[in-house]
C-alpha cells in the first residue's frame, strides 16, 4: 500500500501524525534556541570576568539573535 493510499484511508490519523511531528520540531527548536542563549550568557559572564568587552559584545549580540529567532 502506498503512503498516499494509507493516509487517504486514515485522515484523522494523518492529522494526529502531522501535529505530533510539528510539536517535536518545535520542541527541538526551542531546546536549540535556549541552548544558544545559555551559551551566550555564559560567554558574556566569562567576558566580564576577563575584562574583554569584545567578548561581552559578541555574547550580547548572540543572545539577542537567539531570542529574536525564537
Amino acid at each position: 500500500m502506498s503512503e498516499r493510499t494509507y493516509w487517504s484511508k486514515r485522515p484523522a490519523a494523518k492529522a494526529v501524525y502531522e501535529r505530533r511531528i510539528e510539536a517535536e520540531n518545535a520542541v527541538s527548536f526551542n531546546i536549540l534556541s535556549n541552548g544558544i542563549g545559555v551559551a551566550a550568557m555564559l560567554l558574556g559572564v566569562f567576558g566580564i570576568c576577563m575584562g574583554n568587552l569584545e567578548l561581552v559584545a559578541a555574547a550580547t549580540i548572540t543572545a539577542v539573535l537567539a531570542k529574536v529567532v525564537e
